[in-house]
C-alpha cells in the first residue's frame, strides 16, 4: 500500500491521505514483522519433528504417521491437531506475505500428516498448488493439480461448489499447461 502511495509524489490530495494513513500502515507492518519473527518459536516443535527425516520415514514405513500417534511420542508431546491447524494457518500467512518457499514447505508438511477428510485439506492443496505455480515448479504443480482434482471429486459438497472448484482448477491449469 505504501508503494502505491509513493508512486504519485506530485498528487497533493493523495499524499495528504497517505500522511493520515501512514501511522496505521506502519503499525500494521510492524505487527506483521513481529508475528513473523516471533511466531516461528511456537512452531519450532513441529519444524523439529518434520526435520527429523529418520523418524518421519520410520513412522511412515510403520503406517504410524498420524497426528494421533505423533502426539503420543515422548519427544513431541505438544503436537496436537490444534497446533497443526495453527501451523497450517501460519503457512497461509507466509503465502500472503509472498514467502512462497516457506509456505510450500509448511503446506507440504501439513498435507503429509493431515487426513484428507479434514476441512482444511483442500485449502492446503490449493495453497501448495499456488505456491508451486508461483515458484515455477511445473512437475510438482502438475502433481498437485491431480491431487486437487481428486480432492474435489471425493469431497462431499454441493454440485454447484464442485463446479466452481473445477472451474478454478481449469483456470490454474492454464498456468501449468502453457
Amino acid at each position: 500500500i505504501e508503494d502505491e502511495y509513493e508512486k504519485f509524489p506530485d498528487d497533493a490530495q493523495y499524499q495528504a491521505e497517505y500522511s493520515l494513513r501512514k501511522p496505521d500502515l506502519e503499525a500494521r507492518k510492524n505487527a506483521i514483522f513481529d508475528f513473523l519473527d516471533n511466531e516461528t518459536e511456537t512452531f519450532k516443535v513441529i519444524s523439529d519433528f518434520f526435520s527429523d527425516a529418520a523418524l518421519v520415514a520410520d513412522l511412515k514405513s510403520k503406517s504410524l504417521f498420524t497426528i494421533e500417534h505423533v502426539s503420543t511420542l515422548m519427544e513431541y508431546p505438544n503436537i496436537s491437531t490444534e497446533l497443526l491447524e495453527s501451523y497450517y494457518k501460519f503457512g497461509k500467512f507466509k503465502y500472503e506475505c509472498g514467502m512462497y518457499v516457506d509456505a510450500e514447505n509448511i503446506l507440504t508438511h501439513y498435507l503429509s500428516i493431515v487426513q484428507p477428510h479434514t476441512a482444511s485439506y483442500l485449502s492446503a492443496l490449493w495453497g501448495r498448488l499456488a505456491c508451486r505455480i508461483l515458484l515455477a515448479a511445473w512437475p510438482e504443480s502438475l502433481a498437485d493439480m491431480a491431487a486437487v482434482k481428486e480432492a474435489i471429486e471425493i469431497r462431499n459438497t454441493s454440485p454447484v461448489d464442485q463446479l466452481r472448484q473445477r472451474a478454478w482448477l481449469m483456470h490454474w491449469a492454464l498456468f501449468v499447461m502453457l
